[in-house]
């Protein structure tokens, strides 16, 4: 039975338009794979039903905080992905999980995967930086005590460090 070309239009939409990041292009697979992962554990709370996940993902799952000479440096925020709904099954007291990875001419790298509490971008810093407010305990402190990483956008370099009330 021949399928209309709209027909197969409209179903593959939606499955594309949730696969782009801000310059337009397909999510690598490395990341894409990092959010299925994330999907694939919140299905597995529920026993595997995913009709419980959300029906896609937020538009702002994925979103480039970097352009440079280099490459892109793409942010996944974890509780924006079909578990969205569902946010507390994966994000707890040291926040949601989060990866950054770099797209360049060398392929795909994740730069930094962690449980985090707040994303600030400084991208009009110098260096460019992502800092991430963290459980006080990768600090050496006790949980509620501030810790920040912070990650150069340019190399990939983090430093985490106790801060002051």
């Amino acid at each position: 039975i021949p399928v209309p070309r709209l027909a197969i239009a409209l179903f593959v939409l939606p499955f594309v338009a949730f696969t782009t990041h801000a310059f337009g292009q397909p999510a690598p697979s490395a990341v894409e794979a990092y959010a299925r992962k994330i999907e694939n554990s919140c299905a597995k709370a529920f026993q595997g039903k995913t009709d419980r996940l959300a029906k896609q993902r937020d538009p702002e799952w994925l979103s480039t905080v970097h352009t440079g000479p280099t490459g892109h440096v793409l942010l996944v925020e974890g509780n924006k992905t079909r578990c969205e709904p569902e946010s507390q099954l994966i994000c707890g007291t040291g926040g949601c999980p989060i990866a950054v990875f770099h797209v360049g001419k060398r392929g795909v790298t994740k730069w930094y995967e962690q449980q985090v509490l707040k994303t600030t971008v400084g991208a009009n810093e110098s260096p460019p930086v992502l800092r991430f407010a963290v459980h006080g305990s990768r600090c050496g402190k006790t949980g509620p005590e501030p810790c920040e990483t912070t990650l150069d956008l340019r190399t990939g370099k983090q430093s985490t460090h106790a801060l002051t009330r």
